[in-house]
């Protein structure tokens, strides 16, 4: 499974699993749409740092690296190069 993969299916089962949709788009605003706040960013961000062994920086714990799944992708693959 490759990197957007696997961090949606844990968007879909582990933060927005108790929305009626239950579908993400790569681009889709997922802070604008309450698909993931700040206690999510949260639980999100252990999932990232044990699934790909990296360590995320307070200073990359910025909206714009959350907010779309295109955005948390980028992030974690910048993190393993």
């Amino acid at each position: 499974m490759d990197s957007k993969a696997a961090i949606k299916e844990f968007i879909l089962t582990q933060i927005h699993k108790d929305r009626d949709n239950s579908e993400i788009e790569d681009t889709d605003p997922l802070i604008d749409m309450g698909i993931i706040d700040s206690m999510a960013i949260m639980k999100l961000l252990s999932f990232l740092e044990e699934k790909f062994q990296i360590q995320i920086g307070g200073d990359e714990l910025i909206e714009e690296n959350f907010k779309t799944l295109n955005a948390i992708t980028d992030l974690v693959e910048s993190k393993c190069k």
